[in-house]
């Protein structure tokens, strides 16, 4: 085989290496490095526009390691919950997780941590778990997701732009201390580069809400808007 051919196919491979995605599904997470300047995802419920929630994101370096921390408030701009993530090249992993009772802020326990995996096989579920006593009964309050990739990808178009996505399934049970079950089938779809664009939550006896991102602000942005709605 002479020179030029061998030059060919080394330029061949790499190409191949080029266009190969790095870490999986690590681009269609929220782009934490993006977020040393706070920003503010609002989604809308495509059936009540005046429903609404709103993700939080700030990015952390610290002692060499990377977080990134979400907050998630209502409709009222109500916090409703907040998790720390260490993000590295496996995936995302909780290491701290607190459940908003109105004002009240209460921690809760960490027994499985895994928010998101970057290179999943084909049968991966990974499992967040967390409990906390209840303040206002004391009993133990347990939530458990289970989740894994669909298989599914499509096209999510934001301010013009086509964005390619993942579809996650989300299996929430809430056990409130008191013998009750609630449980909740949610439907998620990532965008590369962007991050969570839409999610779907599905209660037995309740109406499905389907939100999508609608906006992306920063936090000045985000107080404007407070204000005006």
């Amino acid at each position: 085989m002479n020179k030029s051919v061998i030059i060919f196919f080394i330029f061949l491979l790499a190409c191949m290496s080029c266009t190969k995605e790095p870490l999986g599904y690590k681009l269609y997470y929220f782009p934490f490095a993006e977020f040393n300047t706070p920003k503010v995802y609002c989604y809308e419920n495509i059936r009540d526009k005046q429903d609404k929630c709103y993700y939080g994101l700030k990015s952390i370096s610290s002692q060499g390691s990377s977080y990134l921390h979400i907050e998630i408030y209502d409709s009222e701009f109500k916090q409703t919950e907040s998790i720390r993530l260490s993000i590295n090249n496996q995936g995302a992993f909780a290491n701290e997780y607190v459940f908003s009772y109105d004002s009240l802020k209460v921690p809760m326990k960490i027994y499985a941590d895994t928010a998101m995996i970057w290179e999943p096989n084909d049968a991966s579920k990974f499992l967040f778990e967390a409990s906390h006593n209840r303040p206002d009964s004391r009993n133990q309050q347990i939530v458990k997701k289970v989740r894994n990739y669909s298989g599914k990808t499509g096209i999510f178009i934001f301010k013009n732009i086509n964005y390619k996505t993942v579809e996650l399934k989300e299996d929430v049970f809430i056990n409130d201390g008191n013998d009750k079950l609630t449980l909740f089938n949610i439907t998620q779809n990532f965008a590369r580069n962007l991050g969570l664009v839409s999610f779907e939550v599905q209660q037995t006896g309740t109406p499905t809400k389907s939100y999508i991102l609608t906006e992306i602000m920063n936090f000045n942005e985000w107080k404007n808007h407070q204000s005006s709605e």
